[in-house]
């Protein structure tokens, strides 16, 4: 990919035990100083309770589970688009970030799917129960 082309990066993380969304945003927060999570009181997310963090073209969205669904969990979504080579963007970000990007080919619907390396690097950092959810 040339610096020129953009590129559209996503990664897709379930908790699958019980959580509270509060508190895993704040055990994200303390990941890195480079993000913080705070709760989304625009409307954008009026059915579910979610935290939002953004950074240097990135975001990161945690939602929580339905107050009206009996479902317990959580989903952390990672997004962002740059023109940057990889390895660029990556000293961009915060390190917690970094460490989950890296070359790769996109994906059938044309998204570097990192969701794999998000939920292998919360594990390594001792969150439990996150597994990948496939995008495209």
């Amino acid at each position: 990919m040339s610096k020129s082309e953009t590129k559209n990066l996503i990664a897709l993380v379930e908790f699958t035990k019980d959580c509270d969304v509060s508190e895993l945003a704040a055990r994200l927060n303390s990941l890195s100083s480079g993000f913080v999570f705070v709760r989304d009181d625009t409307g954008r997310f009026e059915e579910v309770p979610a935290f939002t963090a953004e950074f240097g073209g990135a975001s990161l969205v945690l939602y929580g589970s339905s107050e009206t669904e009996n479902e317990a969990g959580c989903v952390l979504e990672f997004s962002a688009r740059t023109t940057e080579e990889l390895e660029e963007f990556r000293t961009q970000v915060p390190a917690f970030i970094g460490r989950v990007i890296s070359a790769k080919y996109t994906n059938s619907r044309g998204y570097l799917d990192f969701s794999e390396e998000l939920a292998n690097t919360l594990s390594a950092d001792g969150f439990t129960g996150c597994k990948p959810v496939k995008f495209g």
